[in-house]
């Protein structure tokens, strides 16, 4: 993990990386049940988040992620699994009372399974992408703040797709229905503060 400025006050950094020594370790094992010496099992993930100042009302925030594990014993089918996470914030004080954050992004989810075996190889694929949009705005006027959103998600959902892996595969290729879908919302809420120790808010 690092962090740090690249430039005073305006621009900083931050980045991680992450992995694990179990392929190594897996291979090591000596047992009378099952050869490991050809198995594979692995991990690793990344995030990586920028900041930039442009203004004390004005702050731009970029940041991702990214992962990905494996396991596969010797002979046996392979499993892999994915995500990946991006997004772009901008958070805007137009004046004292009013500020906002408007944001972008997108993430998806995917894994893989797979057969090598010559006559009965075959990849089995799911994934799911989720674009989003988002604005946000908070008020403060007196004893009452006002808060109000949007947001919409698309997702875009591949159930399953089955290729063989060979010509010589006795499995058939099949591709279930892909699916979309749009989620919107919209919010709004009010809280009031009664005196020092109380605060009610409500909103739908």
């Amino acid at each position: 993990f690092v962090s740090g400025p690249i430039q005073k006050d305006k621009t900083s950094v931050a980045a991680s990386i992450r992995t694990t020594y179990s392929d190594w370790l897996i291979n090591t094992i000596r047992t009378n049940y099952i050869d490991l010496t050809n198995s594979s099992v692995s991990f690793y993930d990344g995030a990586l988040k920028l900041a930039h100042k442009f203004s004390d009302r004005t702050k731009l925030t970029v940041s991702g992620y990214a992962s990905n594990d494996w396991f596969r014993l010797e002979g046996d089918t392979t499993y892999q699994w994915r995500n990946l996470l991006g997004s772009i914030r901008l958070d805007h004080a137009f004046s004292p009372r009013l500020s906002s954050r408007f944001t972008i992004g997108t993430g998806s989810y995917a894994y893989q399974v797979s057969d090598r075996d010559p006559r009965t190889g075959f990849n089995l694929y799911y994934k799911i992408t989720y674009p989003t949009a988002k604005a946000d705005f908070n008020y403060q006027s007196g004893k009452h703040h006002v808060s109000l959103g949007v947001q919409s998600t698309y997702y875009h959902f591949n159930p399953g797709t089955l290729e063989p892996t060979t010509d010589q595969s006795n499995v058939a290729p099949y591709q279930m229905e892909i699916q979309k879908s749009v989620e919107s919302a919209l919010y709004v809420a009010d809280g009031i503060s009664i005196g020092e120790k109380y605060y009610i808010e409500g909103g739908l």
